[in-house]
């Protein structure tokens, strides 16, 4: 309400919501959006999948994952933040029309994408392991949950970087075809075909597979930071580019 009715920088208005879009409006949106769609529901499958295959590998594999991610989450929401602010920040900068303020801020927010990573890789190893002494576990489970704990070590720092470059810098830019194409390659085709040969043919421990079920964070890292470099994610809105 406060928006609709007071605010006076945004100036929304309910006649806004109201206003049938304009047919450039909507290409842009199926162009730039349809992209989004695609590409979160692929994760979201890719997700349950990758929940099946440590299903497979046994109840202690269950359990020590179950504990590994509540501790991966609470280490990590910070990420979460950075990345939604660089979308907003960047597709600001974008909307204006200004390449090399979008640049800058990129280069920034890839630069505390490192240093998030960092401190929250260091909180998973300091923290995973006493977090370990609140539950009641066999032996089995609490070895496993060790070794997965060291593995989501290296996951959350790379974590960091892609979720802040997929989910936030180049989303923000509009380069959402790219990201959906990232998507597609690295995950369902590198890691949930190795991790579930991995890890349900040739019975590989729980850490390993849970790397290659993650290799895909590594792979995009690289490869969102070179397109980050490129300056080629940078997409402005056919027919709504402002004036300088």
């Amino acid at each position: 309400m406060y928006i609709l009715l007071i605010d006076k920088k945004l100036g929304l208005r309910v006649k806004h919501l109201l206003k049938s879009p304009s047919a450039v409006f909507y290409k842009n949106y199926f162009r730039l959006g349809a992209p989004v769609l695609v590409s979160d529901a692929l994760l979201g499958l890719g997700g349950n999948i990758v929940s099946i295959v440590l299903g497979h590998m046994g109840a202690a594999v269950v359990a020590a994952n179950a504990i590994c991610q509540v501790v991966d989450r609470l280490c990590t929401v910070v990420i979460q933040g950075v990345s939604n602010a660089s979308s907003i920040i960047t597709g600001n900068a974008v909307g204006a029309g200004d390449r090399e303020r979008a640049m800058e801020q990129g280069e920034t927010f890839y630069f505390l994408s490192i240093v998030f990573g960092v401190i929250s890789a260091a909180l998973v190893f300091v923290f995973g392991p006493m977090t370990i002494s609140v539950y009641t576990l066999t032996e089995e489970t609490i070895v496993v949950t060790r070794q997965l704990m060291n593995a989501y070590v290296i996951i959350v720092f790379f974590q960091a970087i892609q979720s802040v470059m997929t989910k936030g810098v180049i989303r923000g830019g509009g380069d959402t075809r790219f990201l959906m194409m990232a998507d597609i390659l690295f995950m369902w085709l590198v890691s949930i075909p190795l991790g579930a040969v991995g890890g349900l043919i040739l019975c590989w421990p729980a850490w390993l597979t849970m790397l290659c079920l993650r290799i895909d964070y590594i792979i995009k890292s690289v490869w969102c930071v070179s397109r980050l470099l490129s300056g080629k994610w940078i997409h402005e809105a056919e027919g709504l580019r402002r004036k300088g």
